[in-house]
C-alpha cells in the first residue's frame, strides 16, 4: 500500500472507532511515545541503577514480577482499605 492510501486509511480507522477501540488505540499509542527510547538518560544514569533495571527486566521476562493489581489487592486487604 502506497504512503498516501495507509495514511487515509489509519486515518478512517482512528476516526471512526467504538468507545473500546478508542481506550486501545489511546494506549497503543501512548506506549508507543513512551517507549521511545531516550540513550542520553540511559548514559548518564550510574551503574548499578542500570544493572538493576536490567535485572528487573530478565526477571520479568522469566515471569517472576506480580501483576500490579494483585500487589494493590494485597495491600488493600493488609490495610483494610476499600476500592
Amino acid at each position: 500500500m502506497e504512503e498516501a492510501a495507509l495514511k487515509i486509511d489509519l486515518h478512517e480507522k482512528i476516526d471512526h472507532p467504538n468507545s473500546e477501540q478508542l481506550k486501545q488505540l489511546y494506549g497503543l499509542v501512548i506506549n508507543y511515545f513512551n517507549s521511545q527510547y531516550d540513550y542520553e538518560e540511559w548514559d548518564s544514569m550510574p551503574d548499578l541503577h542500570k544493572q538493576l533495571i536490567e535485572k528487573a527486566i530478565e526477571q520479568d521476562d522469566a515471569g517472576l514480577g506480580t501483576p500490579l493489581k494483585d500487589i494493590n489487592k494485597s495491600i488493600k486487604a493488609q490495610y483494610g482499605l476499600n476500592d
